[in-house]
C-alpha cells in the first residue's frame, strides 16, 4: 500500500528517506544522480502495516502520514516526487517501491558503525542489497558529507567477464556525470586465498605484473574520451579502496556485489559490504548480473 501522487512513466531513483541525519546526504546525492542520469526521483518513506484495520491502527497510520508529511517538508521536497508506502518492512517497502516505479537504481541510508555491525543480520540495507534486484547506493551515518564535484573510484577485484561488465557500467556512468573515475586494485602480494571458485583450496596471489595487466585489460574496454587513473596498491580491497576514494574525495565508490541472500552474505561477509562499514564515501553495490542493462550506451 502506498500513499503517493500520480506514478511518473520515467526510469526512476527511489531514494529512502526517513528521520535519521543522512537522510539529508540521501536526498542530495540522489537528486543529482537522477539528474545527471536521467532518472526521475521518488522519494520514499516506509511506514510499518498495521495488523488490524482497527480504530487504533487507524490512529497510527494517520500519525504516520502526518509524520511523513513533516519529514517530506523538512528536507524540502517537491510534493509531486513523495510517497509513504505502508509495508511489513523497511525492506519490503523500499523494494516495492522500486519495483512499481521500475528504478534503475535506490539510494538509502545505513546505521551501520563499523565492519562488524555492519554485518549484523536484519539491518534494512543488507537485506535490500540481498536481493539483488537493483543497483543500489548506500550512505553511512556518520560518513563524510555529500559534496559533489569529485571522481568516480570503481574496485576492480578480478578479470572475469562480470568485471569488464562492472567496469564499462561505471564507465558509462562517469561519461552521464561528467566526472573523472579512478580504477583501484588491491593486491595481497604474498598471501594465500582459500575457496577459490576456480581453483578451490590455497593458492598464491596474483603478483603486481598480473594485476598491472588486468589493469589494461579494463582500461581497454571503457568508452572512450573518459579521465581514467589506474590504481594497484598492496594490501586488503576493502582498506585500500576506502583509502584511495578518501585520497581523491570521491563522490562514489562502485563495486560489484555477488551475494547470495542474507544469511549467506552475513556468513561470508564481502568487500562491498566491508566498504559500507569502514569507509566515509557513499558506496554503490551493483550487481554483476545487471552491469550490462545498466546505463546503456545513448544512440
Amino acid at each position: 500500500m502506498s500513499t503517493s501522487a500520480s506514478h511518473p512513466s520515467a526510469v526512476a531513483a527511489v531514494c529512502a528517506v526517513d528521520e535519521d541525519a543522512y537522510a539529508a546526504d540521501v536526498v542530495v546525492l540522489g537528486t543529482w544522480l537522477a539528474s545527471k542520469l536521467e532518472l526521475e526521483p521518488r522519494f520514499v518513506h516506509v511506514a510499518p502495516a498495521q495488523p488490524r484495520p482497527d480504530a487504533a491502527d487507524l490512529h497510527l497510520l494517520n500519525a504516520a502520514r502526518a509524520a511523513a508529511s513533516a519529514l517530506f517538508e523538512d528536507l524540502r521536497l517537491p510534493s509531486g516526487r513523495t510517497e509513504m508506502v505502508v509495508a511489513e518492512s523497511a525492506a519490503a517497502g523500499i523494494l516495492g517501491a522500486a519495483r512499481e516505479h521500475g528504478a534503475q537504481l535506490v539510494i538509502m541510508g545505513s546505521r551501520g558503525q563499523g565492519a562488524v555491525t555492519s554485518a549484523a543480520l536484519g539491518s534494512t540495507t543488507r537485506a535490500v542489497i540481498a536481493e539483488r534486484e537493483v543497483p543500489v547506493v548506500v550512505v553511512r551515518a556518520g560518513a563524510a558529507p555529500v559534496t559533489l564535484g569529485g571522481p568516480l573510484v570503481c574496485a576492480v577485484v578480478d578479470d572475469g567477464a562480470d568485471q569488464i561488465a562492472l567496469a564499462q557500467a561505471v564507465g558509462r556512468m562517469a561519461a552521464r556525470l561528467g566526472a573523472a573515475l579512478v580504477l583501484v586494485h588491491a593486491v595481497e602480494l604474498g598471501s594465500v586465498r582459500t575457496g577459490s571458485p576456480r581453483m578451490p583450496g590455497p593458492r598464491v596471489d596474483t603478483d603486481r605484473g598480473a594485476a598491472e595487466r588486468l589493469m589494461r585489460q579494463v582500461l581497454s574496454k571503457l568508452p572512450p574520451g573518459l579521465d581514467v587513473d589506474a590504481r594497484v596498491r598492496p594490501g586488503r580491497p576493502a582498506p585500500v579502496i576506502a583509502d584511495v576514494a578518501d585520497e581523491v574525495s570521491s563522490d562514489l565508490v562502485i563495486v560489484g556485489h555477488r551475494a547470495r541472500g542474507a544469511v549467506a552474505t552475513a556468513v561470508t561477509g564481502s568487500t562491498a559490504l566491508e566498504l559500507i562499514g569502514m569507509g566515509t564515501r557513499p558506496t554503490m553495490l551493483l550487481p554483476p548480473r545487471l552491469a550490462d542493462g545498466f546505463l546503456p550506451l545513448r544512440r
